[in-house]
């Protein structure tokens, strides 16, 4: 079934990389503005290999720009005309 979003499938494939510059956030913070800049990316989800609890969209890490994983993808989205 979609999400509320209309989108399939969002979690447990593979972390994916996101736009946003990593920056450490209080644990309350909800959906705050990403750093503009910084030496590391922001990773959400998790991938078949990690824990069921980090199986969700608010699960964020971070990674630096040039790791590389099996693990770890990216989601291409594009809006209808």
């Amino acid at each position: 079934m979609p999400n509320a979003w209309g989108l399939y499938d969002m979690l447990g494939n593979a972390s994916e990389w996101t736009y946003d510059w990593y920056e450490r956030w209080p644990e309350q913070t909800i959906n705050p503005e990403g750093a503009s800049s910084g030496s590391r990316r922001v990773v959400r989800g998790g991938c078949s290999f990690a824990r069921a609890e980090c199986a969700r969209a608010a699960n964020r890490e971070e990674q630096a720009p040039d790791f590389g994983d099996s693990n770890l993808g990216f989601r291409l989205a594009r809006t209808l005309p």
